[in-house]
């Protein structure tokens, strides 16, 4: 458990009486499958890397009111060699930048490597990076499900979404109002990229 007024990183144990303060205390003890991380509402700062694990990440109060802000430090959340058992939901997702260390990223929102979690409820908004400004998919088959990607800004390719690779399934999701600087504003797909579309 994640609560931002009685967590604490330090003496924190994940339980509901003796939270974690920050998500990513909580995504490094999560270590076993079938593990959750339960987050409680509030603007939550900073980068999230999910590794090599599959936990169930999601908020108790919605993403109207719980937000994970990436602080314009790089991506907001990174999911790497992460299978299907994974999942991220009800969460707004924002302030993810395409610099970090002086370098440009892919992913300002969501960068996926190797990763096959389902995405559902989320709102992808206010992003920016090189490629992927709200999502970037490389080798995934991730699923995105009942969420919105909106108002992304990216500096070459894919406002949006951008896949290499991947066999994105995207279902029952809104993708507008996201600017490429150079193509696909909405969706880039490169690399024998096979993405699923539906009522989307």
């Amino acid at each position: 458990y994640v609560d931002l007024e009685t967590g604490n990183d330090v003496t924190g144990t994940g339980s509901i009486e003796s939270p974690f303060y920050s998500i990513q205390s909580a995504v490094n003890f999560a270590l076993e499958p079938g593990d959750f991380v339960e987050v409680a509402p509030g603007e939550h700062v900073g980068n999230i890397f999910v590794e090599n694990r599959s936990p169930d990440i999601y908020s108790t109060g919605g993403r109207d009111v719980t937000i994970l802000n990436g602080d314009s430090t790089g991506s907001v959340i990174t999911f790497m060699n992460v299978d299907s058992t994974a999942s991220l939901s009800s969460f707004t997702i924002t302030n993810g930048s395409e610099w970090y260390n002086g370098y440009h990223i892919y992913g300002g929102g969501i960068y996926l490597s190797n990763a096959d979690p389902l995405l559902t409820d989320l709102l992808i908004e206010d992003n920016n990076a090189n490629s992927g400004a709200g999502i970037y998919a490389t080798y995934s088959e991730a699923v995105l499900d009942r969420s919105i990607v909106f108002n992304n800004y990216s500096g070459y390719r894919g406002g949006g979404i951008y896949t290499n690779s991947s066999s994105l399934t995207v279902h029952k999701s809104l993708v507008v109002g996201n600017v490429s600087n150079n193509s696909g504003g909405g969706i880039y797909c490169s690399g024998f990229s096979s993405p699923i579309f539906k009522n989307t």
